[in-house]
């Protein structure tokens, strides 16, 4: 799931990880939404965001798989008006039926 989750902002194509996203999932985004979203939602606000910026790069360097809470996180790198920028993103996971899904995305 994560290496999809890189590949859908690499690609700036969030279908390739909305399908891992849980029912409500906690944002916090730089460019200024925060707060407690729908599945649908987030990936509204993900692919605007990503919209904006055209990815360069992106790789969690990061990743907790133990425990009740794993979690992943990693630098996005992007153009933004020709210039080069970075962002992080940090993801943290539920177990909800069966399967893990984000039920937190920031970046920042």
């Amino acid at each position: 799931m994560l290496s999809s989750v890189e590949q859908g902002i690499r690609t700036g194509r969030v279908d390739e990880f909305s399908g891992s996203l849980a029912a409500i999932v906690a944002v916090s985004i730089g460019s200024g939404e925060r707060g407690y979203f729908s599945m649908n939602q987030v990936s509204g606000m993900i692919a605007n965001y990503l919209l904006l910026r055209r990815p360069v790069s992106f790789e969690f360097s990061r990743i907790h798989e133990r425990g009740a809470a794993p979690y992943a996180t990693g630098r996005f790198v992007f153009l933004r008006k020709g210039i080069e920028e970075s962002a992080q993103i940090y993801i943290s996971l539920i177990r909800q039926d069966g399967r893990w899904l984000i039920n937190q995305f920031n970046i920042y």
